[in-house]
């Protein structure tokens, strides 16, 4: 995967990160089951969705459950087997993380100790990477 796909994939992720927010600040707001506000913000935002990020990405669903909330994105020009997965990883772990410890849109996230996944899926559906990160990690990063 070259430099600009890597680029274009962590554009992806603060897309993604952002369209996930509009609903956040309001849900966790709430005295209700926080995994009912998950649950609730995952359903809204998936009303949006599947959207097309960029060329390459295409942000499909999103799953609020178990105090974590998922995004799933399919890098829609390429197969599991296209993808160099580590470093597709190690590029893209960094950039991630700081985006989800010190992003507005990710705040109420990190502030309610919610974890969350960015799925990446090859084209035809199979996972090439997941990165996961919770609260804790904000604290050693």
């Amino acid at each position: 995967m070259s430099k600009k796909n890597i680029i274009l994939v962590t554009a992806a992720t603060a897309i993604g990160s952002a369209l996930g927010s509009f609903a956040v600040k309001d849900l966790l707001k709430e005295s209700v089951d926080p995994n009912d506000q998950l649950k609730k913000l995952a359903e809204e935002t998936n009303k949006l969705l599947p959207m097309t990020i960029d060329s390459e990405t295409r942000l499909d669903s999103t799953v609020g459950l178990n105090n974590t909330f998922t995004y799933i994105y399919t890098l829609t020009n390429y197969s599991f087997d296209e993808v160099d997965a580590s470093a597709l990883e190690e590029n893209l772990s960094p950039k991630v993380l700081n985006n989800y410890c010190s992003s507005s849109n990710m705040k109420h996230f990190v502030d309610n100790e919610v974890t969350v996944n960015f799925r990446y899926l090859g084209k035809a559906g199979k996972q090439i990477i997941n990165l996961s990160h919770q609260p804790s990690d904000c604290k050693n990063s």
